[in-house]
């Protein structure tokens, strides 16, 4: 549940790893599931509570896990996510890297050392990681192209960049994120008739999309590059803020 990207999933996982909770409170992965997904509350949403709220209560959530399981990687895997939201990101990075030290092979721990480099700057170490993960499980989620496709776009690599995004967009043709990232893509390469094409594609899959909205969700450590991303997307057409309310009609 807590893969499919959506509100009601997360929401599902959350009572599904509670439940968990009740039948062994001292297995610390199951805190740490319940705290990953108040980290996506706060992340894409505040669907139950404040953005705050939700990262407090993942923060306790995380160092619950840590505390009666510090030798399970999943826990500093949360907390690292926590970090990156309150734009911590070089403990982040240190806390992912914790996690993969415990669990070497483990490729979800793998993918979080990708995944926090990538927002902190260091692409080519984002990239490594997902080469790495690649090698130890062939059968990736399908999450995971949608970030490497983003790094090999602003490693320059702009082909391997597109295929990397239809990857991700193939495997879950409701990955937004990838969608919003291959128009960008398209953008900067200068492939404008595309760039229109793939934000109608996007449109059609999340016909609220705004680029102000999806901006929110994109935890960037370098503030200029966030903001020429943003550009990127707004050239290609897509809207920046939600249309105004159409005025009530007047009595007659």
């Amino acid at each position: 549940h807590a893969l499919k990207w959506t509100r009601e999933s997360h929401l599902k996982a959350r009572e599904l790893y509670e439940k968990a909770a009740e039948i062994d409170p001292n297995y610390a992965r199951t805190w740490a599931g319940i705290g990953l997904t108040y980290y996506y509350e706060a992340r894409l949403g505040g669907w139950q509570m404040s953005r705050e709220e939700a990262l407090t209560k993942g923060f306790e959530l995380a160092e619950h896990a840590i505390e009666i399981g510090p030798q399970q990687p999943l826990g500093y895997q949360v907390m690292a996510n926590i970090y990156l939201l309150k734009g911590e990101h070089d403990r982040a990075v240190a806390l992912a890297e914790k996690s993969a030290d415990l669990a070497p092979n483990n490729f979800q721990a793998i993918s979080v050392v990708g995944w926090q480099s990538f927002w902190a700057g260091d692409v080519q170490r984002s990239l490594d990681a997902f080469a790495r993960l690649k090698r130890v499980s062939p059968r990736y989620s399908a999450w995971i192209p949608g970030v490497e496709g983003a790094a090999l776009h602003f490693a320059g690599r702009h082909d391997d960049a597109v295929a990397t995004l239809k990857e991700a967009i193939r495997r879950l043709p409701t990955a937004w994120m990838a969608h919003a990232r291959l128009v960008a893509v398209y953008v900067d390469s200068d492939r404008m008739k595309e760039a229109k094409s793939a934000a109608a594609e996007l449109l059609e899959t999340r016909p609220n999309f705004t680029v102000g909205n999806f901006m929110k969700t994109q935890p960037f450590k370098n503030k200029e590059r966030k903001e020429w991303f943003r550009g990127l997307l707004l050239k290609a057409g897509l809207p920046e803020n939600p249309p105004l309310p159409l005025p009530d009609k007047p009595s007659i």
